[in-house]
């Protein structure tokens, strides 16, 4: 959106008003500079903008909203040395995510015939409001509560940059609370005094946040087991006794991904972005149990790594695809494309594919693969629960929550005093109390019931975790 544009809209006099979003919608569109343009910077001494940083450019005149570039420039990119490039911070969906907030408060301006230098606490929570009583227009269904809260969290915190700026007429409050450390800041954070901390627009009305643990949706074993045998079928391995070959067509790709989910806890991102590297440094024992675990390093939210334990059993069902599967669709998209080069990505589209042919799985398809199965799924059962309109599938994250709650109820029963801990570490929260937030009510209140059907902590493993390894 044109500031200027909109300024002068806003100002002039006119007897009927017309509202501004019907001309000033904006778009987001991400960064890219060819090498010419960098020459031309790097010539004038000024570093470019890092490709991939999204910003918000104007349907109308086609110019880059300048507040929010300076926003989302300011707190995304992280400056380095004058003979290093400017990187990005946070992971691509967080980045994406801002813009989009972000787009989402200036069409709100638009439609009300306002500029950024009018907001104040009246307009916050008129937005609020706004969002309160309408369906998104993507959804067609109610704001959840966490989108809300997002939403203006974000849009508070570009209100804070523009007031420390001067770009606004009115003046925010800005008021001292004290909070506690989180629980794992640092050693006996129990026992440390409350912080002042500054409280940005405290009058604006937001909803109270849901309880995580409302959100949390497990698995039944025979849930999960449909639902990997409408994936595809289980990989053929002599250590699990099993001999028999893969007919011809036959798939384990779809469901050795979710696997992942299940018996490791990753996002769908993770997934997708597991480095074929880092999964052939793995050395495995000869005399290594199949439920064993394997160390793994993963790419995780916020651009950060960490180390999960994978089963042996899943490692060597990841290798059998990269050697089967893999390489034939490698093979058959080079011959096809002479300067094809295979991505360091575990898990690629299939020769076939209409798009991407033997690129990465994309989050997205991950996800349109495992909602897909679910149709299946429930097509074999004979049920049009799932056909029906408005019907709820299971997100690929559901495969997450059962991996955590089961893990918890699992080592707890087998002795360990703090399950959450490696939890934590697994899942890759960055504060315990994130994982106790979202798991640990849920997993007490499902325990005893989960374990009047498992009641043996080892059976319910073996049964969970080990159905597939088992047959």
């Amino acid at each position: 959106m044109d500031e200027s544009c909109a300024t002068s809209r806003a100002g002039a006099e006119s007897p009927r008003q017309v509202p501004a979003f019907a001309e000033l919608n904006v778009y987001v569109r991400s960064t890219y500079l060819e090498a010419d343009d960098q020459g031309e910077l790097r010539a004038r001494n000024v570093k470019p903008i890092p490709d991939g940083l999204h910003i918000l450019v104007s349907g109308t005149t086609g110019q880059v909203v300048e507040p929010v570039l300076l926003f989302l420039a300011d707190k995304l990119i992280r400056r380095l040395l004058l003979s290093r490039p400017n990187r990005l911070k946070k992971s691509p969906h967080t980045r994406k995510a801002l813009a989009y907030d972000l787009k989402d408060f200036y069409d709100f301006l638009d439609g009300n015939g306002l500029t950024l230098d009018a907001v104040d606490d009246r307009t916050l929570n008129t937005y609020v409001s706004n969002m309160e009583s309408r369906p998104s227009p993507v959804t067609g269904r109610p704001y959840r509560d966490n989108t809300i809260i997002r939403r203006l969290s974000t849009v508070k915190m570009f209100c804070s940059w523009a007031q420390d700026r001067g770009l606004l007429r009115h003046r925010f409050l800005v008021e001292e609370v004290k909070s506690k450390r989180p629980v794992d800041s640092r050693f006996l954070a129990h026992l440390a005094s409350p912080r002042k901390t500054e409280k940005f627009a405290a009058e604006v009305d937001i909803p109270s946040a849901p309880d995580p643990s409302e959100n949390v949706t497990v698995l039944s074993r025979e849930e999960a087991r449909d639902i990997l045998d409408a994936l595809g079928p289980s990989v053929p391995m002599e250590c699990f006794g099993e001999t028999e070959e893969l007919t011809d067509g036959q798939s384990v790709r779809d469901r050795v991904m979710a696997q992942c989910g299940l018996y490791v806890g990753l996002r769908r991102e993770e997934v997708c972005d597991l480095e074929l590297t880092m999964l052939n440094a793995i050395r495995i024992a000869d005399d290594a149990h199949p439920q064993s675990n394997q160390q793994m390093s993963v790419h995780g939210k916020g651009d950060k790594w960490r180390t999960v334990n994978v089963p042996t059993w899943l490692i060597l069902s990841m290798r059998y695809y990269v050697a089967t599967e893999r390489a034939a669709v490698a093979a058959k998209v080079r011959a096809q494309e002479a300067n094809y080069v295979p991505p360091n990505r575990v898990f690629l589209n299939r020769s076939s594919a209409r798009t991407g042919r033997g690129a990465q799985v994309a989050p997205k398809t991950l996800g349109r693969i495992f909602r897909e199965a679910q149709l299946r799924r429930n097509a074999a059962c004979g049920s049009g629960l799932l056909t029906e309109p408005g019907a709820r599938f299971h997100g690929f994250h559901v495969l997450r929550h059962s991996y955590a709650v089961y893990t918890y109820i699992s080592r707890k029963r087998g002795g360990d005093t703090d399950p959450i801990k490696y939890i934590q570490a697994q899942l890759g929260h960055a504060h315990y109390s994130t994982t106790t937030d979202t798991y640990l009510r849920f997993a007490v209140l499902a325990e005893s019931r989960l374990c009047d059907v498992y009641s043996d902590a080892n059976r319910m493993a073996a049964e969970m975790f080990g159905a597939d390894v088992d047959g």
